[in-house]
């Protein structure tokens, strides 16, 4: 199938202001979105990306902070009446 994953460095891994990310496609897909992409200058963003992924145990934290800040504010939600859809994004 032609399925494309996308993803951040962003929430769990504290990237918010160093925008990274990446996409896993096939070999055929990859290609086609290399050529629609502007060049840039990722070189620290991307380090950065690395050095996060490689640190589960900061993830670990910042992953349980993220579920807790989303328990907060669906609490919050529920308390005046509101559904919430569920999430699991980190």
């Amino acid at each position: 199938h032609d399925v494309t994953v996308v993803g951040t460095f962003s929430k769990s891994y504290g990237l918010a202001g160093l925008p990274t990310g990446y996409a896993i496609a096939t070999p055929a897909r990859a290609k086609a979105l290399r050529e629609l992409l502007i060049a840039s200058h990722v070189g620290a963003g991307l380090t950065a990306a690395i050095a996060l992924y490689r640190d589960r145990a900061h993830l670990d934290v910042a992953n349980r902070a993220v579920a807790q800040g989303r328990a907060v504010v669906e609490a919050a939600c529920h308390s005046v009446g509101w559904r919430t859809l569920p999430s699991v994004g980190s």
